[in-house]
């Protein structure tokens, strides 16, 4: 075993480490939703280091990144008949967002499961495909929100009139 293989080992534990704690604060019926992200976050967080080590040592990748991308919307009716006498709404949402790194966004993208993104828009287009679109919820340094806007229309009418 080489030093690299040892700093890779020590990079697996922490993943470990990291996962349990996750664990830990999802069950502490205390805990605070900025808790939860904050452990979820330092668990991608040594995901990922242990990505970037693992691909400089081996070539290899996450095994995780093959799972997959996690259906978010799964269920969702696309027909107007379905909703037959319900009042049928559309939201529109415009986030402003600065993304300090790009690369490190294509690596959130893979290691939430997806195809490595061609571009900058490909990453935040399979952010929104891949969780809803979260981006308070990403690791610290990649995305600030700048702004949000929100216009909802329903049947037709904009709700300011409803």
């Amino acid at each position: 075993m080489t030093d690299g293989d040892g700093d890779l080992g020590a990079l697996a534990e922490e993943v470990g480490s990291r996962l349990a704690d996750h664990a830990r604060v999802c069950t502490d019926v205390e805990a605070r939703p900025e808790d939860v992200a904050r452990a979820g976050e330092a668990a991608v967080s040594a995901l990922l280091a242990y990505e970037r080590r693992l691909g400089v040592l081996t070539g290899w990748s996450n095994p995780l990144r093959h799972l997959g991308p996690v259906p978010v919307h799964d269920g969702l009716v696309d027909d107007r008949s379905a909703a037959e006498g319900a009042l049928l709404g559309t939201a529109v949402v415009t986030y402003r967002v600065a993304v300090s790194d790009d690369v490190g966004l294509g690596h959130l993208v893979e290691g939430r499961g997806g195809d490595a993104p061609p571009d900058l828009a490909g990453a935040l287009r399979a952010l929104i495909h891949q969780d809803g679109w979260d981006p308070e919820s990403y690791p610290s340094g990649l995305i600030t929100l700048l702004a949000a806007d929100v216009d909802v229309t329903i049947d037709g009418n904009s709700a300011a009139e409803i």
